[in-house]
């Protein structure tokens, strides 16, 4: 896909907790991108900033997830919006996205933290929109409860595990994402996504090159901070 300069107006936010925030804008009528994309906004300073859509490409918005926390330039520009302002970015852009024969895959694992279940919402979406039959699990950690996203998906072939690591909640897994890999599907083919923080990416895939799985089946996008 070729990255383009475009506009779009914000229709909507949602408060999830006093750092998570939900951004909605109107899509552009030519804008296209795939699942694990993610856009440059363009700030009044004339900087950028990097959000992975957490919207599905059949969907009819944008949806990006942020933690405010510490207020940087980009989260004050978007805390700073009102609902029909228009914002600038570019797009579509990123590497970790779904192989080309999905449908053959007999397993998505996805293991994120914090805000970096934003392109794997919009994965999981698209895999159960386009009739995806293999098996989809979900290793998703905050620090907190109130901080979690509701990926709001039905469907047989998905299951999501939400772990905890600053208090402890009944129903909910406690402690990092590195503790509870054994909830993922260890299949011959299986494909495995890693989202979040540096060190947890290198953990991660650590741990699951010493449990055998291939470099090639693992797929990783960092935060720089």
């Amino acid at each position: 896909m070729i990255v383009g300069n475009y506009k779009a107006v914000l229709i909507d936010r949602i408060d999830i907790s006093d750092v998570i925030k939900v951004f909605k804008f109107e899509k552009p009528k030519d804008f296209n991108y795939v699942p694990g994309h993610y856009l440059s906004l363009i700030t009044p300073e004339n900087k950028r900033r990097s959000y992975s859509f957490s919207s599905a490409p059949h969907e009819n918005v944008l949806e990006i997830i942020t933690d405010v926390f510490p207020m940087g330039v980009g989260s004050k520009f978007l805390l700073s919006l009102t609902n029909r302002d228009v914002v600038s970015f570019y797009g579509p852009i990123g590497l970790m996205v779904l192989p080309d024969d999905y449908i053959k895959v007999p397993t998505f694992n996805f293991i994120c933290t914090g805000t970096g279940v934003a392109p794997f919402k919009s994965m999981i979406k698209y895999l159960i929109e386009m009739g995806y039959k293999g098996e989809i699990r979900l290793l998703y950690s905050e620090k907190y409860k109130k901080d979690f996203i509701d990926i709001n998906i039905d469907a047989r072939n998905y299951t999501e595990y939400k772990t905890i690591t600053r208090e402890s909640v009944s129903d909910y897994l406690e402690g990092r994402v590195t503790e509870h890999l054994d909830k993922l599907a260890y299949v011959n083919g299986a494909m495995f996504y890693v989202c979040g923080k540096l060190d947890m990416i290198l953990e991660v895939t650590n741990l699951l090159r010493l449990g055998g799985v291939d470099t090639k089946n693992i797929k990783t996008e960092s935060f720089y901070v």
